[in-house]
């Protein structure tokens, strides 16, 4: 191998290592701030609370421009 190949392997292998130790950041980051919940949700799990909060948003938004003046 040449001297660039090898260079070119070891930054690879370099962001690799970078990429892990953030990612493990990142989750234990978020999990601190979940608090009572010990794990992450599951990405239909996530859509599904996302529907329910945003149901129970536009429900907040329709019943306080219902109550209010219309210009």
């Amino acid at each position: 191998m040449t001297t660039g190949t090898k260079l070119i392997l070891l930054g690879m292998a370099v962001v690799v290592v970078l990429g892990v130790v953030l990612q493990s950041m990142i989750a234990g980051y978020l999990e601190k701030q979940m608090g009572s919940q010990s794990q992450l949700l599951s990405p239909d799990e996530a859509a599904k609370l996302a529907l329910k909060k945003a149901v129970k948003d536009q429900k907040k938004f329709e019943a306080k421009n219902a109550t209010s003046p219309a210009k």
